[in-house]
């Protein structure tokens, strides 16, 4: 077994980038009151088909809520489905935080998400 590099907020975020411009979809949907936004792929490093409902949530927001679940598939498996969760919502924030906080790092997110919309 391999050893992986630490995952720091830097590799978050190139991860969720790399999952968001290679092998992923998106779509602007209502979703059941119960889920802002989801996702589903096929593993290995499958295609993510995303589903956001910005009346809900913030696109940015549910996007990268989503792509950390793809990119952290592995890394999260041993937790149950609660915990994962939980570690997700905690990345979220501080990747989220950490976008905002750079102009250059909002328009690349702007972008890379309204490209997506497009297709």
């Amino acid at each position: 077994m391999t050893a992986r590099a630490p995952w720091t907020l830097d590799a978050l975020e190139r991860a969720c980038r790399k999952v968001l411009t290679e092998r992923s979809s998106l779509k602007l949907k209502a979703l059941p009151l119960s889920r802002s936004a989801d996702c589903e792929w096929v593993e290995p490093d499958g295609h993510a088909r995303m589903r956001v409902d910005p009346h809900e949530v913030g696109l940015r927001t549910g996007v990268v809520h989503e792509l950390l679940h793809v990119a952290l598939n592995d890394t999260l498996s041993a937790f149950d489905e609660d915990m994962a969760e939980e570690i997700i919502c905690a990345f979220e924030v501080r990747l989220n935080t950490r976008i905002a906080l750079s102009k250059r790092r909002v328009a690349w997110w702007r972008k890379a998400v309204s490209g997506k919309l497009k297709k």
